[in-house]
C-alpha cells in the first residue's frame, strides 16, 4: 500500500530508468534475513520498468540493533533465521560461531535452517552470549534487567511474531500477531 510521492533523484542501477520514491505504511524488510520484520512509514524506492523495490534506510547499523534487541528480547522461542541474524549482526561466520559455543558445525546450520528444533536451554546461551558480545563491542550495558526478561520467555509458545520497526530516532519495536499485518 503505497501514499504520497517524494522528489525523483535516483537512476535505477539495474535499467539506469528514473526511479520514484514512495512513502509506505508498512515494508516487509526481507533485506534483513527475515520474514517477520517490517518497517513502518519507511521510504521505498521504486523502479516501474524493472519493478525493483527496495528500502531507503539511512541508520542501518541502528536498524540491524534495534532488529537484534527485538530477538533477544522476544518472549517466545527463537526460530532459526534469527539465531543467522545475531550471529551473522556481530561478523561471525558459522565456523567461529559453532566454536564459541562448542557445538558441531553442521548441528548448528540444521538449527539455522530450521531441520531441528532450537532447546531452550540453547536459545537462552544464544540471546546471552549474543548480547554479551555486543555489550563489549559497544563499551556499554545495551539490555538492563535480562534475567527477569529471560526468564518470562514462553518456550511452549510456537508462533512467530511480527516484528513492526518505527524508523524514528532511536527506532522503536512492537510486537504483531501474525494476521495484523
Amino acid at each position: 500500500m503505497f501514499f504520497g510521492y517524494l522528489i525523483l533523484t535516483m537512476i535505477c542501477k539495474k535499467c539506469g530508468m528514473p526511479e520514484v520514491v514512495y512513502l509506505t505504511t508498512q515494508y516487509q524488510y526481507i533485506e534483513s534475513g527475515l520474514e517477520n520484520i517490517y518497517l513502518e512509514n519507511v521510504p521505498i524506492i521504486s523502479c516501474e520498468r524493472c519493478l525493483t523495490k527496495r528500502p531507503q534506510i539511512i541508520e542501518t547499523d541502528l536498524l540491524d540493533i534495534t532488529i537484534a534487541e527485538s530477538l533477544i528480547l522476544k518472549p517466545f522461542p527463537l526460530i532459526g533465521s534469527e539465531l543467522r541474524f545475531l550471529r551473522k549482526n556481530l561478523g561471525c561466520s558459522l565456523n567461529q560461531w559453532a566454536r564459541l559455543l562448542h557445538f558441531d558445525e553442521k548441528s548448528l546450520l540444521d538449527l539455522e535452517m530450521d531441520e531441528e528444533t532450537i532447546s531452550p536451554q540453547f536459545d537462552l546461551l544464544n540471546r546471552l552470549i549474543y548480547t554479551k558480545l555486543l555489550e563489549e563491542k559497544a563499551g556499554q550495558i545495551i539490555i538492563n534487567n535480562l534475567m527477569d526478561k529471560f526468564l518470562a520467555i514462553d518456550f511452549q509458545h510456537s508462533d512467530n511474531l511480527i516484528v513492526l520497526i518505527n524508523l524514528d530516532i532511536p527506532p522503536k519495536y512492537y510486537y504483531l500477531q501474525p494476521n495484523l499485518v
